[in-house]
């Protein structure tokens, strides 16, 4: 991106932990610093596209060596930006699409909104391709961090209904999630709902064995009737 211009940063930065980490708040910076802020041409994967405000193509590999950590880390932290929904990406084996989520929230200028991506039609008269600006129409709010991995996500209204549903092992549900995101570098839009379709498809597996056991019982108990 051009090296001109300038960023915001609000100061409500802070109100997420992860961001008094060097390396996170590093990283952060730089992604703002190397998106697009304005309608921008580029060529990813062999095609012309438009990048809107907020979207960037980076090469990890190379941003990790900017930024003096290994590729690996900085991998967990693009990781965790999408956990917290600050970010969306596309990953192709050269580039990956980087769209800062509420760009439009915290960055964009009056002139920037009223040129966003909606000319469809460059200076020649063809038309160019537009990648979309990733637009939610309901904030998520007052969600807190849980599991070992802190990564998933539950408000405090979803955390009692986990609870409710769920009493004897939700804490065990939860960490079976973060385990799994954290290995896999899965994220999840509602984790409620995961650990809810994940209770689903254990049913009838728990139901398989619990048939099991009691056959097993019940054949136990006419042996030793015989036997005796």
């Amino acid at each position: 991106m051009a090296n001109n211009g300038w960023i915001k940063i609000h100061r409500s930065i802070f109100d997420n932990p992860w961001m008094n980490n060097a390396d996170v708040l590093g990283t952060w910076v730089y992604i703002l610093l190397n998106v697009a802020y304005q309608p921008t041409d580029v060529v990813f994967e062999g095609k012309r596209i438009t990048l809107a405000p907020g979207q960037g193509l980076f090469k990890i590999r190379q941003m990790a060596k900017i930024l003096g950590v290994s590729h690996s880390k900085l991998n967990r932290i693009i990781t965790l930006f999408k956990s917290e929904t600050q970010i969306e990406t596309q990953t192709t084996p050269r580039n990956t699409l980087i769209t800062v989520v509420n760009w439009g929230k915290y960055q964009a200028t009056e002139t920037q909104n009223e040129t966003q991506v909606e000319h469809n039609w460059n200076t020649t008269g063809t038309q160019v391709e537009h990648l979309p600006i990733i637009k939610r129409n309901k904030e998520i709010k007052n969600k807190r961090i849980y599991g070992e991995y802190q990564n998933v996500k539950l408000s405090d209204e979803e955390l009692e209904k986990l609870k409710n549903e769920f009493p004897a092992d939700w804490q065990e549900r939860i960490e079976n999630v973060s385990a799994y995101c954290a290995s896999h570098g899965k994220t999840y839009k509602d984790y409620l709902a995961t650990i809810r379709n994940w209770a689903r498809k254990d049913r009838p597996r728990i139901v398989a064995k619990n048939d099991v056991q009691s056959g097993l019982a019940q054949a136990l108990q006419i042996l030793g009737e015989q036997n005796g």
